[in-house]
C-alpha cells in the first residue's frame, strides 16, 4: 500500500521519487517487492542462549541483525493509555498492526520516524486512513502526550 502512496505520489518521499516511477516500478515488481517485504522478520531481542551449542561469533552476526530502538524519556503508563484509547484498536494492543484495517505495526519502529510521521499528520502533510479524523488527527495532544505515546511505543516491542 505504502509503496502505491509513493508511486501515485500521494505520500511524498524524496528518496523515492526515482524508483516510483512505472519505468522503474512496475506493477508486477511492485507485488514482488511487498510481498519481499512482508517476508522479512526484525527481532528485537536475541533468542536464549543454548549452552550445549554456544557459538560466540553465530551469536555476535545474530546480534547485528537486531532492530534496536532507543527508549524515549516520558511517561509510559500516560503513553499507554492514550495509545489504547487511540491507536490499538487499528493498530493492535500489543502494536504488531492488522492487516485487515491496513494498520502498520508500531512497535520496534524507530522512534524518530515515528515522531516525523504524527508532525505530519498534525500538519495535514500526511493523511491517515480513518477519514473522520484524519483532519485533525494529534492536533488536540500537547506535546507531552505525543512525547509519553513515543515513550510508550518505544517500549512496546520489550517482552
Amino acid at each position: 500500500r505504502e509503496l502505491r502512496l509513493f508511486k501515485s505520489k500521494e505520500r511524498l518521499n524524496h528518496p523515492m521519487v526515482p524508483y516510483t516511477k512505472e519505468r522503474e516500478l512496475p506493477e508486477e515488481d511492485l507485488l514482488d517487492v511487498s510481498a519481499y517485504i512482508a517476508t522479512i522478520e526484525l527481532y528485537s531481542k536475541l533468542p536464549p542462549i543454548d549452552e550445549e551449542n554456544f557459538n560466540a561469533y553465530e551469536r555476535l552476526l545474530l546480534s547485528k541483525k537486531l532492530l534496536n530502538v532507543r527508549r524515549i524519556d516520558g511517561d509510559y503508563e500516560a503513553g499507554k493509555e492514550l495509545y489504547n484509547k487511540e491507536c490499538s484498536s487499528c493498530h493492535g494492543r500489543d502494536g504488531t498492526g492488522k492487516l485487515k484495517k491496513k494498520a502498520p505495526l508500531l512497535a520496534g519502529q524507530y522512534s524518530n520516524y515515528l515522531l516525523k510521521q504524527i508532525r505530519a499528520y498534525r500538519t495535514g502533510k500526511r493523511t491517515h486512513d480513518n477519514e473522520e479524523t484524519s483532519e485533525s488527527i494529534f492536533k488536540e495532544y500537547s506535546e507531552e502526550q505525543i512525547q509519553n505515546l513515543l515513550a510508550y511505543l518505544s517500549i512496546l516491542d520489550d517482552d
